[in-house]
C-alpha cells in the first residue's frame, strides 16, 4: 500500500512522447518500480538478483564522479547497494508521486522511470531541480532494474 501512489500515476502516464506501453507492459512497469523500493528497503542478494540484470549502471556510485558506471549485480549489492539507498536523491524519490515513464528502447534500457526529487529552485536559488531516474530492461519476459540515474 506504501506504493499506491506510485502505482496509479504510472498507471495513468503510461503514454509519453507518442509511444505507448501495452497495459500487460505497464502493469509489469509498476511491479518492477514496486519490487526495486521494497527491494532496497530490506535487501536480500536472492530478491535482489531476482529484480536486476547482471550489470547495473549507476550514476550516484561513487558521487557519479566516473559517470554511470557499470557494475557487477553482486558487487552493486555489497558495495554500493547501502549508499544509494541512503543517497537524497533515492530517499526523496521514494516519497515523491509524480513520475515520467519513458520508453527508450535503448542497448541500456527499454524504459525509465524519472522521480521528480527537486522542483526548480527547491534545492538553490536558480537550481533547475533534480531528477532520480531508473532504467529496466526487459530480460526473459520480465522488467529488470538495468541502471540508476540522476539529472542533472
Amino acid at each position: 500500500m506504501k506504493y499506491f501512489l506510485t502505482t496509479i500515476m504510472i498507471l495513468f502516464c503510461i503514454k509519453v512522447n507518442g509511444q505507448s506501453l501495452s497495459k500487460t507492459d505497464s502493469l509489469e512497469i509498476v511491479q518492477a518500480v514496486n519490487a526495486v523500493f521494497e527491494t532496497l528497503e530490506r535487501p536480500n542478494y536472492k530478491d535482489f538478483k531476482a529484480i536486476t540484470l547482471d550489470s547495473i549502471k549507476c550514476a550516484i556510485c561513487d558521487d557519479g564522479q566516473k559517470g554511470a558506471q557499470s557494475i557487477g549485480r553482486s558487487q552493486f549489492f555489497n558495495k554500493n547497494l547501502a549508499s544509494v539507498s541512503n543517497h537524497d536523491l533515492w530517499k526523496r524519490a521514494i516519497k515523491r508521486e509524480n513520475q515520467i515513464i519513458v520508453v527508450e528502447n535503448k542497448p541500456w534500457s527499454d524504459v525509465s522511470v524519472f522521480f521528480q526529487t527537486y522542483k526548480l529552485d527547491e534545492l538553490a536559488k536558480g537550481h533547475e531541480g533534480a531528477q532520480l531516474g531508473l532504467w529496466f530492461k526487459k530480460d526473459n519476459g520480465m522488467f529488470k532494474l538495468a541502471g540508476i540515474e540522476t539529472i542533472p
